[in-house]
C-alpha cells in the first residue's frame, strides 16, 4: 500500500512539475510577445501616422516646384510668407516691412527655399550655415550649440519653416525639408538644429528622427513662445533612417523618400547650389537690411567685418547710411 501511495505522489508531483513548466513556457512566450509589441509599437505608430498623413505620397508633389529664392521678388515672397504666418500664429506683431528675416539671410551660404504652386510661394524654409554671425538659436541655446562647435562639427540651423494656411494639411513640408536636408548634406555639414515648439517636438523626434539637445526655454524673438532645440546628426542620419524605416511600402519609408526616391542627378547640384554661395546684389542688401530693416545697422564691428569679407568687391560706405562708419 505504501508503495502505491509513493508512486501516486511521485506521479502527481511529475504532473504538477509538468504543469508548472508549461505555465512557465506560456509565460515566457507571452512576455516575448509583449516585448515585441513594445519594441515595434513606435514603428507601427510611425507607419500608421505616415500613411494617414500621406506625407510621402508622390502624387501630391507633382503640382509643386521646389526652388531656391534667387531674386528680390522671390526673397520678398518667402520673407512675407514667414511674416504673415508668424503674425497669424501669434509669434510676432505685424512689422512695417511685412517681412520676417534675419541678419544671417545676408550671407551667401544661407539658402532660402520655396515651394511654389501655380506660380506663387506656398511654403518656405531657410537653412543657415554656422559662421561668425552665429545661428538664430544662439539667443537661448548658445551653450548647447557651442558644445557641438567645440567638437569640430559644422552646424546648420533650419529656420522660418512655414506653410501657407491653406496648404498645411498637404505633404509640402516633407518635400521642402527633403531639399533642405539634401543641401545640408551637399555642403557636408555635420548637424541640422531646429528650435521647435514643444507641440511639434514629437513629430521631429518620432518621424524625422531628431533628438532633443536643449531643455524647454522661451524664445524672445517669437514673443516668448516655448521652444526645444532638436538636432539631427547628419553623420549618422543615413544609417538611422535605414535602420528605422526598413519597410517595403514607400508610403511609410522615409529612408527611400530622403535618400533614393526622385533625388535627381546629384551632379547638377553644383550648378544649382554652388558651394561658394548665392550673393545678393548691393541693391538687394541695401533694400533688405538698411531700408526695410535695421539689421545691418545694429550689428557689431566683428560681424560687419565678416559680412564685408563675404562681399570684398562691395563698397559698404555706399550701402550704409551716411556717417555710419564715422560714428562707430
Amino acid at each position: 500500500m505504501r508503495s502505491f501511495y509513493q508512486n501516486w505522489n511521485r506521479a502527481d508531483k511529475n504532473v504538477n512539475e509538468k504543469n508548472k513548466q508549461e505555465k512557465l513556457n506560456l509565460m515566457l512566450i507571452r512576455n516575448a510577445e509583449l516585448l515585441r509589441e513594445k519594441k515595434y509599437l513606435p514603428e507601427r505608430r510611425r507607419a500608421i501616422r505616415l500613411r494617414r498623413s500621406r506625407l510621402t505620397e508622390v502624387g501630391q508633389s507633382l503640382d509643386y516646384r521646389i526652388k531656391t529664392a534667387t531674386s528680390r521678388e522671390e526673397w520678398i515672397e518667402a520673407f512675407s510668407l514667414a511674416h504673415d504666418r508668424y503674425v497669424e500664429l501669434g509669434y510676432m506683431d505685424p512689422d512695417p516691412s511685412t517681412m520676417r528675416l534675419k541678419i544671417q539671410n545676408i550671407l551667401p551660404s544661407t539658402r532660402v527655399f520655396t515651394a511654389r504652386y501655380e506660380g506663387r510661394a506656398v511654403a518656405t524654409a531657410t537653412l543657415i550655415i554656422d559662421s561668425p554671425l552665429g545661428l538664430p538659436s544662439d539667443a537661448i541655446y548658445k551653450k548647447e550649440l557651442d558644445m557641438l562647435r567645440n567638437k569640430g562639427r559644422l552646424v546648420s540651423e533650419g529656420s522660418s519653416l512655414v506653410t501657407a494656411k491653406e496648404f498645411k494639411c498637404s505633404n509640402i513640408f516633407m518635400l521642402l525639408f527633403k531639399v533642405v536636408y539634401a543641401y545640408a548634406q551637399y555642403l557636408q555639414t555635420d548637424d541640422i538644429c531646429i528650435a521647435v515648439n514643444p507641440k511639434h517636438a514629437r513629430f521631429y523626434e518620432d518621424i524625422l528622427l531628431f533628438e532633443p539637445i536643449g531643455e524647454l526655454r522661451y524664445f524672445p524673438s517669437v514673443k516668448d513662445a516655448p521652444a526645444i532645440l532638436e538636432r539631427m546628426d547628419l553623420r549618422t542620419a543615413h544609417a538611422r533612417f535605414a535602420d528605422v524605416y526598413n519597410m517595403e511600402d514607400f508610403d511609410c519609408d522615409l529612408y527611400t523618400f530622403f535618400f533614393t526616391a526622385n533625388n535627381g542627378d546629384e551632379s547638377k547640384w553644383g550648378k544649382s547650389y554652388p558651394t561658394g554661395g548665392l550673393r545678393m546684389s548691393p541693391e538687394d542688401i541695401q533694400y533688405f537690411f538698411v531700408e526695410k530693416t535695421d539689421l545691418l545697422v545694429g550689428i557689431n564691428d566683428d560681424k560687419l567685418a565678416y559680412i564685408q569679407k563675404c562681399y570684398p568687391d562691395y563698397d559698404f560706405t555706399r550701402l550704409l547710411p551716411p556717417g555710419y562708419f564715422s560714428t562707430r
